[in-house]
C-alpha cells in the first residue's frame, strides 16, 4: 500500500530578485522529488513572487509552473490588500488567502508568525 506524500510548507517572504527565493524555489522542487507534498505561503516582499509583470529571474514561471504541478500557492491576504495585489493582476494558480486560515488548516504560517 502507497503512503501519502509527507506535508512540507514553505513560507515566502523574500521578492523576485532575491537569492532568497531562487534557493526556496530549488528546495521545493527538490521536496517534490523527495515525494513530498509541498505548499507555499507567499508573505511579506515574496507576495511580488505572485505578481503578473513582474517577472525578474523567470520567478513569475517558476511559480506558475509550481502551480501546474499541483502545488497550492498561497499568499497572505493582509500583505496582499496592502501591496495592492488582487486576483485580477496575480497569476492564475495564486490563492489569496489570510494567514489565519492557512496556519490553522496546514500550520503553514507558524514560522512566520514566530519571526513577528
Amino acid at each position: 500500500m502507497n503512503k501519502p506524500a509527507s506535508p512540507v510548507g514553505f513560507c515566502i517572504g523574500t521578492g523576485p530578485a532575491s537569492e532568497k527565493t531562487a534557493i526556496a524555489l530549488r528546495l521545493i522542487e527538490a521536496s517534490i522529488a523527495a515525494g513530498l507534498a509541498p505548499s507555499v505561503f507567499l508573505y511579506d516582499d515574496g507576495i511580488y513572487n505572485g505578481l503578473n509583470g513582474l517577472s525578474v529571474k523567470n520567478s513569475l514561471a517558476d511559480f506558475e509552473r509550481l502551480g501546474n504541478r499541483g502545488v497550492p500557492v498561497y499568499a497572505c491576504l493582509n500583505m496582499a490588500k496592502h501591496r495592492g495585489v488582487v486576483p485580477e493582476n496575480s497569476h492564475a494558480g495564486l490563492s489569496i488567502q489570510s494567514l489565519l486560515a492557512r496556519s490553522e488548516e496546514r500550520r503553514v504560517g507558524k514560522e512566520c508568525r514566530s519571526r513577528w
